[in-house]
């Protein structure tokens, strides 16, 4: 027998027409009490009709309320700044899309991270409180994820709630993500001598204890569960500015992990949950909508400025991005301002009673990148077709850069210079000099595909190849020996070495030939000591740069090589792997190579010696006069082996 079924019988008319018992189509409000002049009325007795309904009628009441406003002179009287149409946008849509997400029940409480396992891969008190502090003294420039105090605070807090055996704090998975994000971050770039006992490294798998830095295999731990709590925190379900908070400080451990993939498909994630945040639209802090200032994440000028350099963070990562990737973010209606404020104390901390360095911004590096960016954007990105005047105007513009970077040096470099701003110094310099490898490698694509076309960008490919490979024989700050930038730039300094090569082989004398095969070989061994994992990709881009003298060795110095030839040479020298330079991708050629590297010191002072003098501008057969177009090219660079 089947068992009774109550059926719930939905309203056929609204409350007024039912009073007056006349015909109710269907609709709200409905066409009698609209005729009526009555559309207000028209409402569904309570206790009937479903969620639906009942929503559209809230809608409905409160889009007939701003209609009311509107149209009333006396009602739009008002003593401040006006919201902008795109505001009242914004408060159409959340109408339906800003309801509160449900609490996570039932079912989806068995995929929670597992309390006591988190508790187990985190660090004791006093190791936590070396990590963080110098995460965020050292790197927090580099991501702009945190407020450094706020957070310090938030630690202190956290352990003192652990040590009372309070554990509702580990629930909160958000934050846990950050935490964890900060610890993978810190364990990475930290030297061996700075960091504290991690007993936790005894309980590693081994297929995770064969690096030459521990501390890294905890870093890659701490990453991946800084992955889960932030998957248990549903940063699909709700935007959270902690979501784009963590992938910001994540970006410092992916590149370097290898994980390319990961990183831009959280960077897409990241940008549209800054979207939902309305992070974009927080211009500067005397533009700023009035409504936005009513956001709890957006209530202080702290909170503001904190989210306007997450913002151009995240412009960075994408307008950085791989060439062969559209960007999320266009240039139309972007305002974000990016100057220096009194809230940039906050981006480094400092112990009580210290202060940031008088006269240097924490900023100054973001700034740096940030104006990259827009070069890289603005003439290679968003045109339809590259030509060579666009690649020529990125060129000027990068080496205008440039020289703005090199006359600080002194400063920056100067003994006794703090290390953050030596860092700085020294990424802004990689960084430049890779982008100029990078478009130099475009216009030698160009020349491939077609001989005749001119060349004035090479031998600014070839200078800036060359003094990465110097950079790398100065003594560094560890930060910048880890950083993913310094053997990315490396890397490709020696791949666009070689490419040239190949491709002019025939115009270089035998003697200057071997001083290039040198020159390449100093690179491959630079990318070879960079590399904390032998296992992991920039031990590839050694071999890589080790096949491709063996496959130059081989060719004809009388031969020329075109496109085909040489993307077949380079595919044999990738040993019948996946062509990293595929014919298709060649013009392509990704901005930040995907090195996947780790790094440790740089070489030792007897493989420096071996290795001096091969980086001589004069001496290169294809820079032919260049120097002396270029002024206070190395002057700088020659006294920073000294101390």
């Amino acid at each position: 027998m089947n068992p009774t079924k109550f059926h719930r019988r939905t309203a056929r008319s609204c409350a007024e027409c039912a009073r007056r018992k006349v015909k109710c189509r269907n609709g709200y409000p409905c066409e009698a009490c609209v005729r009526r002049g009555e559309p207000q009325k028209c409402l569904v007795p309570e206790g009937t009709g479903n969620e639906t309904d009942q929503e559209r009628l809230l809608i409905q009441d409160r889009l007939e309320r701003m209609e009311n406003h509107a149209a009333d002179p006396l009602l739009r009287t008002s003593h401040g700044p006006q919201d902008s149409p795109e505001d009242l946008l914004v408060m159409l849509e959340a109408l339906s899309h800003d309801r509160q997400p449900d609490e996570p029940t039932g079912i989806y409480s068995l995929y929670q991270p597992v309390q006591q396992l988190v508790l187990m891969l985190l660090p004791e008190r006093r190791a936590s409180e070396v990590l963080v502090h110098f995460a965020l003294s050292q790197l927090s420039w580099l991501h702009c994820g945190v407020r450094t105090g706020r957070f310090w605070e938030e630690h202190q807090l956290f352990w003192e709630k652990i040590d009372g055996g309070d554990l509702d704090l580990l629930k909160d998975h958000s934050w846990m993500a950050l935490y964890l994000g900060i610890l993978a971050a810190a364990g990475l770039y930290i030297s061996a001598n700075q960091r504290p006992p991690l007993p936790q490294l005894l309980h590693l798998q081994p297929g995770t204890r064969d690096e030459v830095d521990p501390g890294v295999a905890m870093a890659k731990v701490w990453c991946e569960a800084a992955m889960d709590e932030l998957d248990a925190s549903r940063p699909l379900a709700h935007p959270n500015l902690r979501t784009v908070r963590t992938f910001a400080i994540l970006t410092l451990c992916h590149g370097s992990f290898g994980q390319m993939d990961r990183e831009y498909l959280l960077l897409g994630t990241a940008i549209h949950t800054a979207r939902c945040l309305n992070m974009h639209l927080l211009a500067n802090e005397a533009s700023c909508p009035p409504r936005l200032r009513q956001r709890p994440e957006w209530r202080t000028a702290e909170d503001r400025h904190l989210g306007r350099r997450l913002w151009w963070t995240l412009v960075v990562c994408d307008w950085l991005g791989k060439l062969s990737r559209p960007s999320s973010i266009s240039l139309t209606g972007f305002n974000t301002s990016l100057s220096p404020s009194a809230c940039d104390a906050d981006l480094l901390f400092q112990d009580a009673g210290g202060s940031v360095t008088t006269g240097h911004s924490p900023l100054w590096y973001l700034q740096v990148i940030s104006r990259l960016a827009l070069i890289v954007y603005s003439n290679i990105k968003a045109p339809r077709d590259l030509d060579l005047s666009k690649l020529l105007r990125a060129i000027n513009q990068i080496e205008d850069i440039l020289q703005q970077v090199t006359r600080q040096a002194p400063t920056h470099l100067a003994a006794g210079s703090s290390s953050w701003i030596q860092s700085q110094h020294f990424l802004a310099l990689y960084t430049i000099h890779f982008l100029r490898v990078t478009v130099a490698r475009a216009n030698l694509v160009r020349c491939l595909k077609d001989p005749s076309q001119p060349r004035p960008t090479i031998a600014t490919g070839v200078h800036a190849a060359l003094e990465i490979l110097r950079l790398s024989e100065c003594p560094k700050p560890f930060v910048v020996q880890r950083s993913w930038i310094t053997s990315a730039a490396t890397l490709a300094a020696g791949v666009f070495l070689a490419v040239h090569l190949l491709w002019l082989k025939s115009t270089f004398p035998e003697d200057q030939i071997v001083t290039r095969r040198q020159v390449i070989q100093v690179a491959a061994d630079s990318v070879r000591a960079l590399d904390l994992n032998v296992r992991g990709l920039s031990s590839r881009g050694a071999h890589l740069l080790e096949m491709l003298l063996v496959e130059e060795s081989l060719c004809i110095a009388s031969e020329h090589i075109g496109k085909e030839a040489l993307v077949t040479i380079l595919e044999e020298a990738e040993s019948g792997k996946t062509p990293t330079y595929a014919a298709d991708a060649m013009a392509d050629f990704d901005l930040y190579t995907n090195s996947g590297v780790q790094f440790v010191d740089a070489l030792s002072g007897d493989e420096a010696s071996t290795s001096a003098g091969l980086f001589s501008l004069a001496s290169d057969p294809f820079m032919g006069g260049l120097m002396a177009d270029i002024p206070d090219a190395g002057d700088w660079i020659n006294g920073l082996g000294t101390e």
